[in-house]
């Protein structure tokens, strides 16, 4: 595969599971947001490398982001900020919202599984 179509075929995965992809000069960033409206969205440099090395780098992140998200601990850094920001005071409604966080995560990582099986 070459660029443009690795370029898109990591779009059209990504977009497929609700996140937008916005590449730029050497990087490119992944966003996407909780029920709640929380910015959940990271970056990946790419300058250095291509080809499968973007997509095992995806799928590096994607693990990373499931694996180590502590949705009980994420919404309870939220509710401590009581309401600052526009952050919801309600605790159950937060840990909803994580819960869909690492629902979110985890369908990442098996989209970015899949495009790494592909590739």
């Amino acid at each position: 595969m070459n660029t443009e179509q690795i370029k898109t075929l990591i779009t059209q995965s990504m977009e497929d599971i609700g996140w937008g992809v916005y590449w730029k000069d050497g990087y490119v960033i992944f966003g996407n947001e909780s029920p709640l409206g929380e910015d959940i969205s990271f970056e990946l440099d790419y300058e250095d490398y291509f080809n499968k090395s973007i997509i095992q780098a995806l799928y590096n992140q994607a693990f990373a982001l499931h694996f180590y998200f502590n949705y009980q601990d994420h919404a309870v850094e939220w509710y401590n900020l009581h309401g600052e920001h526009g952050t919801p005071t309600d605790l159950y409604a937060l840990l909803e919202d994580a819960k869909d966080i690492l629902e979110i995560y985890r369908e990442l990582e098996h989209t970015a599984y899949n495009l790494l099986r592909k590739s």
